[in-house]
């Protein structure tokens, strides 16, 4: 039913960050979703769409200054998802 997202440290680590919104995925649209870090805050959040720290799903504050050099993005298990990423002009990947 697609209708739960986490964040989490590390594969199957701390979780940190929950959404249980509905039908967040499609199986017949693709969907933009930007994961974002608000240096000013130290807050890390990820939305729906395109731009940054708008219709945000989940957030949470990074109070061990993380260095994060990757991320991961799965489905559930026994479920199948197709992913593609790419960079929104204007951005900042780093």
């Amino acid at each position: 039913m697609n209708s739960m997202s986490l964040a989490r440290l590390g594969i199957q680590g701390q979780l940190v960050a929950t959404s249980n919104k509905e039908k967040v995925l499609s199986c017949t649209d693709s969907r933009f979703f930007w994961i974002a870090m608000n240096p000013d805050d130290d807050m890390i959040g990820v939305g729906e769409g395109n731009v940054p720290f708008q219709h945000e799903l989940m957030s949470w504050r990074d109070d061990e200054d993380l260095f994060i050099n990757s991320i991961a993005i799965t489905t559930a298990q026994s479920q199948d998802g197709t992913w593609e990423f790419t960079q929104v002009e204007g951005t900042v990947c780093r």
